[in-house]
């Protein structure tokens, strides 16, 4: 809002949108290079594959840095959730939730992965899951 107000816009302009996206592509490259485990959360980007028939998911970024995002992440995980149906104590049929999340990727989700210690689906347990890529 600063930057439109300095050149005298009110509304954003499609070269706007460009200044936006390397500024987040600086700020990705900066967060880096920081010795600090750090989280980044994104939203969902669901695409349907005509080759495959499925779905594919992946982040939801904008503009090209949605396709060399990676570059600048050691993990790019995918929080999922599960429903599976149970029987209840009454012997009536119910709907669980589950969440896990996918550390690696898969023909379906991006994703990517440098630990060696975590298994395909974990419990999102952000502790537990530092404590193990650490190998503690």
């Amino acid at each position: 809002a600063d930057q439109l107000q300095k050149r005298g816009k009110v509304m954003a302009e499609q070269s706007d949108w460009g200044i936006v996206l390397q500024r987040l592509e600086w700020f990705f490259r900066e967060m880096r290079n920081l010795p600090i485990t750090k989280i980044v959360l994104a939203h969902e980007n669901v695409k349907y594959n005509n080759q495959t028939g499925f779905n594919t998911f992946g982040p939801q970024f904008q503009g090209s840095i949605r396709f060399d995002y990676a570059k600048h992440f050691d993990e790019i995980w995918r929080l999922m959730l599960i429903q599976q149906q149970v029987r209840a104590a009454d012997n009536s049929i119910v709907a669980q939730t589950h969440r896990w999340i996918q550390t690696a990727p898969d023909q379906n989700t991006e994703g990517k992965t440098r630990s060696n210690s975590l298994g395909f689906y974990e419990l999102p347990q952000l502790d537990t899951l530092l404590f193990k890529m650490q190998g503690k």
